[in-house]
């Protein structure tokens, strides 16, 4: 199965293109401030964005959010 485009899926839709590719680099095991270096913007905007990921996910951690990947990927 492929399980690529399930950041994008996540959420219903709901999350913006740099909110997605946020998701992506923590799905993968990334930092904030790993996440930030890639993406060459400061952690402290990467932790804003996963605030803002969190909440429209309805979800409080990292490992939420895998959970809510592995749920997508075995649906």
């Amino acid at each position: 199965r492929d399980v690529a485009g399930i950041p994008t899926r996540l959420g219903g839709g709901c999350l913006t293109e740099r909110e997605i590719e946020i998701v992506d680099l923590l799905l993968k095991g990334h930092s904030s401030q790993s996440a930030g270096l890639y993406l060459d913007i400061s952690p402290a905007t990467v932790k804003v964005h996963r605030k803002n990921i969190y909440r429209k996910l309805a979800i409080s951690s990292q490992a939420e959010l895998f959970a809510l990947f592995m749920a997508e990927a075995l649906a």
